[in-house]
């Protein structure tokens, strides 16, 4: 059970991180226009 936790904790932050940048890449592409590379870069722990 303890190994099944772990897994689904560590599935849920890697989809909840890339759901995360994905939201702020939009965001910073409509707000920037073609400026993206920018953005990209904010994001970038």
């Amino acid at each position: 059970m303890v190994l099944v936790g772990l897994c689904y904790s560590d599935y849920y932050l890697c989809v909840g991180h890339t759901v995360f940048n994905i939201v702020v890449l939009k965001m910073s592409s409509m707000a920037d226009g073609p400026g993206m590379g920018e953005g990209y870069e904010a994001t970038k722990p």
